[in-house]
């Protein structure tokens, strides 16, 4: 059994490919509870598998529950999010895929969304999740009840309506402000990517900004 006082919170993300010092190993996709850290006894792993499993087959959408005995050298929301890009979570060509992952060894619990499921699991509601549902009952070593009431929140939220986020409200089309007139200001040409009217950066500077900025244009 897990015996900690406290499970940390974590980023909340989408997938990214998270770039790491060293590429980790993962554990083998075998079904949708892939238990490697070895805490979910057998009637908890199947009856949130065939949860998940009926979630998919209603929705589309993907989700999996990991344990790992060990993050190897990285922090949790790095190795969560190259983990489900290793195991290609969610349906092509939708990016529906989500992972709810726990560390037991670093006390660490995570959940990350892929695009296509965040305007329900947002940033906000996975926190709630993990502060709400998932730390009480791991920190009390309840790992059955952690997992499942986790996949149930997590179901609940994306069959639910879509969520507006603080930081950027619906505003009705009549209260939009028009932009800020320019007359009389003076703006540089654009002229790529990195537009240095000042002067300030030297040529493999812009060579290497242009590349990150075109490269992110493309993925995202």
């Amino acid at each position: 059994m897990i015996r900690r006082a406290f499970f940390g919170l974590v980023a909340l993300a989408a997938f990214v490919c998270a770039a790491a010092a060293q590429t980790p190993t993962f554990p083998q996709l075998s079904g949708r509870v892939v238990d490697e850290a070895g805490i979910i006894d057998g009637t908890a792993r199947d009856n949130v598998g065939r949860k998940l499993a009926e979630f998919e087959s209603r929705t589309g959408a993907q989700i999996v529950v990991a344990t790992v005995s060990s993050l190897q050298g990285a922090d949790i929301e790095t190795y969560a999010a190259a983990l489900a890009n290793n195991w290609r979570l969610g349906r092509d060509g939708k990016s529906n895929g989500a992972i709810l992952l726990i560390a037991p060894n670093a006390g660490k619990v995570a959940i990350q969304a892929s695009e296509g499921l965040r305007d329900r699991l947002t940033d906000d509601v996975m926190l709630r999740i993990i502060k709400q549902t998932l730390i009480p009952r791991l920190a009390a070593d309840d790992i059955a009840g952690g997992v499942s009431g986790g996949i149930d929140d997590m179901m609940g939220a994306l069959t639910g309506p879509p969520q507006r986020t603080a930081s950027a409200p619906a505003i009705p089309m009549a209260q939009v402000a028009p932009p800020p007139s320019s007359d009389g200001l003076n703006f540089p040409a654009l002229t790529g990517r990195a537009v240095d009217e000042a002067g300030i950066l030297d040529s493999a500077t812009q060579s290497a900004l242009t590349k990150i900025s075109s490269d992110l244009e493309a993925k995202s």
